[in-house]
């Protein structure tokens, strides 16, 4: 009996939740499947699975037998994998995920100057706004700093800028330039919606102290909420009112005089942007080369 490709069937047995499933994934006929189960709980001499009409679930032996080999799979598969691109070079498809202000601004930009300089790589990239984005499945994250990430996650900061408050000329124009943080009260605000933070209450620092800042929460009328960026970006450059964003994202609007920093030296923090790697062993030759590329073409990111 083959063990290795015996325990791959299990594990995707108790991952699909039926034989029938499993069969589908691995290309396989059902009655090799179920064999190849059997003769695993033969070798074992425990039954490893509960069986039923619609679904099969671990037994206490089964749940100690993927427990203690779900690590040594993993581990092979990377092994491969790193055979596989040692030998083939920078080569494959790159799997991303990333957000939709971080694909147009710092993924986008540089995928054209990579693929100059490896032309065997292509991109398949997945843009949500989740705020738990899965690892699994994918060679690299680029995330921010608000998303929450499993324990065992590689995590490297990539991006970091301090976020300060923007109107475009035509709302100050029609509204008034706000002088203090009292009169954020009776101005329109454009918030990020943030998990755990209420839309009402803006955190803004003195970004002049010396010292750590010490934020100070600060009521604000919301008329627009979104967890989109360009949505608030936009919206902003309209006249639609004021918004907290990194400076680095809209120094091209400031510099054209479309959009105006009001309520200076105060800052709304400093967000920042993470790459995240499922693992640092076996890393595979294209996502160390984009990544080291990415850090270096664009001008958004920090140098190692």
């Amino acid at each position: 009996m083959d063990r290795l490709q015996t325990l791959r069937v299990f594990h995707k047995v108790v991952d699909e939740g039926s034989f029938a499933a499993a069969a589908r994934a691995l290309d396989l006929s059902p009655a090799v499947v179920t064999r190849l189960v059997a003769d695993l709980e033969d070798s074992v001499g425990a039954r490893l699975l509960h069986r039923t009409t619609r679904r099969v679930s671990l037994t206490t032996a089964g749940e100690s037998l993927v427990l203690g080999t779900r690590h040594v799979l993993v581990e092979l598969d990377e092994a491969f994998a790193q055979a596989r691109c040692d030998t083939a070079g920078v080569a494959g498809t790159l799997r991303l995920h990333t957000t939709p202000v971080l694909a147009e601004h710092i993924l986008a930009p540089v995928i054209a100057s990579f693929r100059e300089l490896h032309p065997d790589v292509t991109f398949a990239v997945e843009v949500s706004a989740s705020l738990t984005p899965a690892i699994e499945g994918h060679d690299l994250l680029l995330v921010h700093d608000t998303v929450s990430l499993d324990a065992d996650a590689v995590v490297r900061r990539i991006w970091t800028s301090d976020a300060v408050v923007y109107a475009s000329p035509a709302y100050l124009r029609a509204h008034g330039v706000p002088r203090t943080l009292d009169d954020l009260a009776h101005h329109a605000a454009l918030v990020l919606k943030k998990p755990g933070v209420p839309a009402e209450v803006w955190h803004l620092s003195r970004g002049d102290w010396p010292g750590p800042p010490s934020p100070q929460a600060v009521t604000v009328r919301p008329v627009l909420v979104s967890n989109h960026v360009e949505t608030l970006l936009q919206a902003a450059l309209s006249g639609a009112g004021l918004v907290c964003l990194p400076v680095d994202l809209v120094a091209r609007h400031v510099g054209n005089e479309d959009l105006q920093r009001v309520l200076a030296p105060w800052t709304a923090g400093t967000p920042a942007v993470y790459a995240v790697l499922p693992s640092r062993k076996f890393l595979p030759a294209r996502t160390r080369a984009f990544l080291d590329h990415l850090v270096a073409a664009n001008p958004l990111c920090l140098a190692p």
